[in-house]
């Protein structure tokens, strides 16, 4: 392993500190960002969670799906209140 000073830059491990600090800091960030990303996927979409979260959008879809009814609905009426 091969150190020493080379115009005012400390050179070592085959490329001069400041080129290897900040290329080892990008990795750092992108393993960081990597981390974080797993630990959402695994907090939101575990296998316990999966299902849950299944069930929660099929009742909002039924929900939905009543009120565009009830919209519908209320549309024909505003409609034929027009005509009187």
């Amino acid at each position: 392993m091969e150190s020493r000073i080379r115009w005012k830059v400390y050179v070592r491990f085959g490329g001069e500190y400041w080129e290897t600090y900040h290329r080892n800091m990008t990795r750092r960030r992108v393993l960081s960002l990597h981390n974080q990303i797993v630990k959402a996927v695994n907090a939101h979409f575990s296998n316990v969670a999966i299902p849950h979260q299944i069930a929660m959008l099929e009742q909002r879809t039924r929900e939905l799906k009543a009120l565009s009814i009830e919209i519908l609905n209320l549309a024909k009426q505003a409609k034929e209140w027009l005509r009187i």
